[in-house]
């Protein structure tokens, strides 16, 4: 049996160009809006001979399904669908970068900037009912996906276009949802990714760490330079280590403390969602086939500070001693 891992990695050329910029997919992360990114690791990321990030299966599965996308919508809208092969920058923006996934001419609508995403279920449904509720422009806040209406703007405003189109497809049903508006003016984008790269490329100063245990670093590439605070110096009684595995191990232990705290999260919203839409009752059986029960009960403890305090013998006759061993990682 042979295995075959599909690659769709953009060449080393392309690479290299947007490594000179900032493009559409990081102005969220210097606008502040980006859930994934920092600006310590968009830094990283620019230095020279930064080595590429690694394809993921979701970048995979995203680059071989945006031209069926494209394929799907086109056939509905009777759409033209065509690609930009313009200058990426400007004279007045020299490091604004990027082109957007298409164009397209519509009947009665001017030529339009189109970027897709696919999205997994929890974001696409937010998104959908988000746009249900209000114009598509301001969807994107309200489902908390802002940047990605400042990508579509970006290329609007890189390439003189007045309309955006955004094709967001759930990954788990395939189905496309068109959000479509006017593009505002992104002079105010170019401004701040210019004076970014010049202050922190140009000027090499390095961007502030993240707080402990940000959620912006999931499966970062360059989480363990995000993470690194050189400021540091060895304590009294520590042992000093450069060891590549140590810092490795470390880097995965505070992505994984990062994911546990937002599951947590995910999960109490989760549970305060099921108990809202189960409108007092305690009992409910859902056709999906899952049994809800909630159960009222009393929770009785012991005062274990009171009790040693009126009976320091007992406490003592009944207490245990095991060794324990705790790392602490601050």
């Amino acid at each position: 049996m042979k295995l075959h891992k599909l690659s769709t990695s953009k060449s080393d050329e392309w690479h290299a160009r947007r490594a000179e910029g900032i493009g559409g997919s990081e102005i969220g992360t210097i606008m502040g809006v980006n859930k994934w990114g920092c600006d310590r690791a968009l830094y990283y990321s620019k230095l020279p001979g930064t080595p590429q990030q690694e394809e993921t299966p979701a970048m995979r599965r995203g680059s071989l399904l945006e031209n069926w996308i494209l394929k799907q919508w086109s056939k509905v809208t009777t759409a033209e669908i065509g690609e930009y092969f313009s200058p990426s920058s400007s004279d007045q923006w020299p490091y604004c970068k990027g082109n957007p996934d298409g164009f397209a001419l519509l009947p009665d609508v001017a030529p339009a900037v189109i970027e897709v995403k696919l999205m997994n279920p929890t974001r696409w449904n937010a998104l959908r009912e988000a746009s249900d509720l209000m114009s598509d422009a301001a969807a994107f806040a309200q489902a908390d996906e802002l940047g990605v209406r400042m990508q579509a703007e970006w290329y609007a405003g890189l390439h003189g276009l007045e309309v955006c189109i955004v094709l967001a497809c759930n990954s788990e049903t395939l189905e496309i949802m068109e959000l479509r508006w006017n593009a505002e003016p992104a002079d105010e984008m170019f401004d701040a990714a210019s004076g970014w790269w010049e202050f922190f490329i140009k000027g090499e100063q390095v961007p502030e760490r993240l707080n402990d245990g940000d959620n912006r670093c999931f499966n970062c590439p360059h989480a363990q330079d995000c993470w690194a605070d050189t400021s540091r110096t060895v304590g009294e009684g520590y042992d000093a280590s450069d060891s590549p595995a140590l810092e490795e191990a470390i880097s995965s232990y505070m992505n994984a403390t990062a994911k546990a705290k937002e599951a947590a999260a995910e999960r109490k919203a989760a549970q305060e969602a099921i108990r809202g839409n189960m409108h007092g009752s305690d009992k409910v059986a859902h056709s999906c086939g899952v049994l809800l029960t909630v159960t009222h009960s009393t929770r009785k403890s012991i005062d274990a500070k009171t009790l040693k305090y009126l009976f320091p013998d007992v406490v003592d006759h009944v207490t245990r001693t095991t060794d324990v061993d705790t790392l602490r990682v601050k």
